[in-house]
């Protein structure tokens, strides 16, 4: 019998569907049976089927613009299989939860913004796959500091206005400065930003500010043109460390 999984594997490129059968199988031996599988080279197609399956979901990722570099991908990749059912190799809710705990510590103090992140990912959908995951932790930790501040200010934007209030935009700051500094934030210092930048940019007083409001404020272009996007975005980040130290 598991000479004709062997069979089966050899002769088909990609199945994610026979993987899974493969590892219901496998779950069904014992120990004495697996080692003495090993021991006849029996897993390696397995293995090389793996190997396919996650190379494959892994240019997928990247064919989206994903800012990971590839062995990040890997490791996001190997937290995902070991978390990820099974039966479908998608994750649902309490499982994408997981994944991020483990991938994106700082989170834990920042619980509320898992259900957002979950519900960004899936459109509406139920459960997740490695792609939908991989890209939206790409979004809420890689790229530069403007394109994580659109982000962030999209997903406090509830109602889709495209303004926040203080406690919205003290949230959204709140999530930007973790996924750069993790714990290095200090309470004090967004409640005096987000006062400064109220009192600066709210100029028609209706106590909401936009994401272009915010920019021009905290991220103007700072470098005077002719420079890379890398030397505008750490003079940026330079910038907004400036003010968080006032």
């Amino acid at each position: 019998e598991a000479d004709e999984v062997v069979v089966y594997l050899r002769d088909l490129h990609f199945c994610p569907d026979l993987l899974k059968n493969t590892y219901r199988y496998l779950e069904t031996l014992d120990t004495d049976s697996i080692e003495e599988m090993k021991n006849a080279g029996k897993f390696e197609v397995i293995k090389a089927m793996e190997k396919t399956t996650r190379n494959s979901a892994i240019r997928a990722v990247q064919d989206k613009g994903t800012k990971f570099e590839t062995p990040e991908l890997y490791q996001i990749y190997a937290v995902y299989q070991r978390i990820a059912s099974p039966e479908t190799f998608l994750v649902d809710e309490s499982q994408f939860n997981e994944i991020l705990l483990e991938l994106v510590p700082w989170i834990e103090w920042r619980s509320d913004l898992m259900q957002p992140l979950f519900q960004y990912a899936g459109k509406g959908n139920q459960t997740l796959s490695f792609v939908e995951v991989a890209l939206v932790l790409s979004y809420c930790c890689k790229g530069p500091l403007r394109e994580r501040l659109q982000f962030y200010f999209q997903l406090h934007d509830v109602n889709n206005e495209g303004k926040l209030d203080e406690g919205d935009y003290y949230r959204t700051l709140d999530a930007l400065i973790r996924s750069f500094y993790s714990d290095k934030l200090y309470e004090a210092d967004l409640r005096t930003l987000v006062s400064w930048t109220f009192e600066e940019a709210d100029t028609d007083s209706d106590q909401k500010i936009s994401l272009e409001q915010i920019c021009t404020l905290l991220l103007p272009s700072v470098t005077g043109g002719n420079t890379t996007a890398q030397e505008e975005n750490e003079a940026q980040l330079g910038l907004l460390r400036h003010f968080l130290q006032q």
